[in-house]
């Protein structure tokens, strides 16, 4: 036999290896089109999840684009979880285009679910069961950043349902009836449109971002634009993200408008009883779970607004902070009172049955500022209003309330907080330098009947479920006291009329050395006492009841004899009825002795300090 050359040899054998690698490939691919790859993709994926996944049923179509379908997919919760499954696909068909995965980059010319299905939930330590046991399952092939995104041409995606449940055992709850997701190529624009429900409001978002090449580029942060619209309020955002997929780091223009401040609220587990419109925009910036819209502008009810709004979001089983620093050039309270119609359409509510009872778990606390040039409410027009209050579970503040009003100022301040009884309430405050005619006009009175300066101060408790029971409880005291003022004469003469005054009309006012005025408060019922006016013209002394609980006033006023002289007819008079239709009428004929009060008696003794100092300002003249 002939011998065979090296050279040839060396071909022979280059050849047969070739040719090795080619039957190996082909049997390989022979393998790959008619291997059953369901059982084999189950077994190892349940041991590097450490869950059981099953699959009903899985087709593999190898070629340029790869296809894949699979129905029936049920990934397993963990043991501890409250529902057996943790992800379930009812159906998944997709078009997945060969050459890219050699790079690493999965490019789906078409992806389309049907009925996805993802529950979330943590354990008593925090551990979500989105955590698996075993290390293999890190490498799974879910992106953890944007430059592991895919190419997503064209997603649909129908009956999609996400939920979480919260520490307090709720859900947040995410349908998505249809959903699409489509682009041109990994270069150009990305068109997203969402179709379903958050936390049951119905809405939809419609977006355009940047392209998916740019979306995996980390070192530049990503251009979206949306609108979101539930619960006939819309969400407009137009930035930019450094963190697309968890929305972080971004920085751009918000708009928020809607017809339904509380419905919007709701949503955002902060609900409040708002039922007024609201546009509000300003540019919004992120870091991880600090939120700020700063250089905000808009309206609440109508009333034009600037401000910041402040986002803090909680921890594992911690409520969120919400700050809100708004200021108003004019504030009208109808429209927030009236509740933009649903009260109104309601009828007006029992007072006394309103619940006082806090949110002992809210999902966010607010804190607010807000600052007023002018406040009106029908009638009442207040100046360089400024309050400041909070709300969180189980309790609420009021740290400050101050505002100009009739010349003068008020200062007020209160404090709510869950008790067992319902919800335990302190508040006080402190009038200053009130102008007494500006304030008996805004009564009705006629101009020029009285005069003066008017301070005091006022403290007040209660405890229950509602405002009645409240009022049951209550308990507290005020004090108003007015020097260096008058009173019309011909006023003071209806209840002490001189025998001489008979024949003539006398005109002018009489001094008022002191006014002062002392209210006990308890059961909802103000005992008045003492009530003590002394003029020039005669001293006048007063006591009666002031009942919150039926807003009406018994009020009985009568001249002291030893101030009066001895030729006047010292007349009695009374001032009854609802505060609404207020009566005076004379008594004649009545000695109501017990005005007087008992010799060596002190009726201030029983007020608190810095309530007595105010009625001391009389007491002393």
């Amino acid at each position: 036999m002939p011998s065979t050359s090296p050279r040839k040899r060396w071909a022979l054998v280059v050849l047969g290896l070739v040719g090795a690698v080619a039957a190996l490939v082909a049997a390989a691919l022979v393998l790959l089109v008619t291997l059953d790859l369901k059982p084999l993709i189950e077994r190892v994926a349940t041991a590097s999840l450490g869950r059981r996944l099953a699959i009903g049923a899985l087709q593999i179509g190898w070629g340029n684009p790869v296809t894949l379908e699979l129905g029936d997919l049920r990934l397993a919760n963990a043991p501890w979880g409250s529902e057996p499954e943790m992800v379930q696909i009812r159906h998944l068909a997709a078009e997945i285009d060969l050459w890219p995965l050699f790079r690493g980059v999965l490019r789906f010319r078409t992806l389309d679910m049907t009925g996805p299905s993802l529950f979330l939930e943590r354990d008593a330590a925090g551990t979500g069961n989105w955590r698996f046991g075993n290390a293999v399952a890190a490498s799974s092939g879910t992106p953890k950043n944007r430059a592991q995104f895919p190419t997503l041409l064209d997603f649909q995606m129908r009956d999609g349902l996400f939920r979480q449940r919260n520490t307090s055992g709720s859900f947040l709850r995410l349908d998505v009836h249809e959903g699409s997701i489509r682009s041109g190529g990994d270069d150009t624009p990305v068109a997203i449109v969402l179709d379903g429900a958050y936390g049951g409001a119905a809405g939809r978002l419609t977006g355009e971002t940047q392209s998916f090449a740019a979306l995996r580029d980390a070192a530049a942060p990503f251009g979206v634009a949306f609108v979101i619209a539930i619960a006939g309020s819309t969400v407009d955002f137009k930035g930019t993200l450094t963190d697309p997929l968890n929305f972080d780091g971004a920085a751009g223009a918000l708009a928020l408008d809607g017809r339904d401040l509380g419905s919007f609220l709701a949503i955002l587990d902060a609900g409040a009883a708002a039922d007024f419109p609201f546009a509000i925009a300003g540019d919004l910036h992120r870091e991880g779970d600090h939120w700020r819209l700063s250089g905000a502008t808009g309206e609440l009810a109508g009333n034009a607004l600037t401000g910041t709004l402040l986002l803090d979001e909680g921890g594992r089983g911690q409520a969120d902070d919400l700050t809100l620093d708004f200021d108003f050039a004019r504030l009208d309270l109808q429209p927030f009172l009236s509740g933009g119609g649903k009260a109104a359409a309601k009828g007006a509510p029992d007072i006394g049955a309103v619940s006082l009872r806090l949110d002992e778990k809210r999902g966010t606390n607010i804190a607010a500022s807000i600052k007023a040039g002018q406040l009106d409410d029908g009638k009442m027009h207040l100046a360089d209003v400024t309050a400041k209050g909070a709300i969180a579970s189980g309790e609420a503040a009021l740290q400050q309330l101050t505002f100009a009003f009739a010349g003068g100022t008020v200062d007020a301040s209160a404090t709510a907080h869950t008790v067992p009884a319902g919800t335990a309430i302190e508040a006080s405050a402190n009038v200053r330098e009130f102008d007494v005619g500006r304030l008996a006009a805004l009564l009705g009175a006629a101009p020029g009947t009285v005069a003066g300066r008017l301070e005091g101060g006022a403290q007040l408790a209660m405890t229950g479920a509602t405002v009645k029971d409240a009022l049951d409880t209550s308990r507290g005291a005020a004090v108003l006291v007015m020097t260096q003022g008058s009173v019309a004469r011909a006023l003071l003469e209806r209840a002490s009329a001189n025998l001489a005054a008979l024949f003539r009309k006398e005109k002018g006012a009489a001094p008022i050395d002191c006014a002062l005025g002392v209210v006990a408060v308890s059961g909802g019922v103000g005992a008045i006492a003492p009530l003590r006016l002394q003029t020039t013209k005669g001293t006048f002394i007063g006591g009666g009841q002031l009942d919150l609980r039926r807003d009406r006033l018994d009020l009985t006023i009568k001249p002291d004899p030893a101030s009066t002289g001895a030729l006047a007819l010292d007349i009695p008079f009374r001032i009854s009825g609802p505060f609404s239709r207020l009566r005076l009428a004379p008594l004649i004929g009545a000695s109501p002795s017990w005005l007087d009060p008992p010799p060596g008696t002190d009726p201030l003794r029983a007020l608190p300090q810095n309530l007595r100092k105010f009625a001391e300002q009389c007491a002393t003249r």
